[in-house]
């Protein structure tokens, strides 16, 4: 059983085009952090999930911000690093999954970070333990 994320990124890709949007880093509120829990632990799907504080960092050249409020199709793989509730050991993750996204929160200047995106319709494709 797994109680803790201690590390979390996604790599974004066009849900309709698969094409490379960028990678961000981000916060899960306690919410979001106890239904990814869920999700390595039992299997259980979010409905909805949300992050907070998300940067995209070298994002593809065709990269556009997404308008607030606004629906978008993604796919992305979510790499995160579970602790182990027994031994505190920590184990890599890997989630493949497509989802529809939304922009929530204040807005930004900065073109590349996101107070609050909400992610729903979650479709998991994969879960992987990383092993070298």
């Amino acid at each position: 059983m797994y109680n803790k994320i201690i590390y979390t990124s996604l790599s974004i890709f066009d849900g309709e085009t698969g094409n490379f949007i960028g990678t961000a880093r981000f916060e899960l509120p306690t919410e979001s952090e106890k239904k990814l829990l869920d999700l390595l632990n039992y299997g259980k799907i979010p409905s909805v999930f949300v992050i907070l504080d998300a940067s995209v960092y070298a994002p593809a050249k065709t990269y556009f911000p997404p308008e607030p409020s606004k629906k978008y199709k993604r796919r992305g793989v979510m790499n995160i690093v579970a602790e182990d509730e027994y031994s505190g050991t920590p184990t890599p993750f890997e989630i493949r999954f497509t989802y529809d996204v939304v922009v929530r929160g204040k807005l930004s200047s900065e073109l590349l970070y996101f107070d609050s995106l909400e992610m729903s319709n979650i479709n998991i494709i994969s879960i992987q333990q990383v092993r070298f």
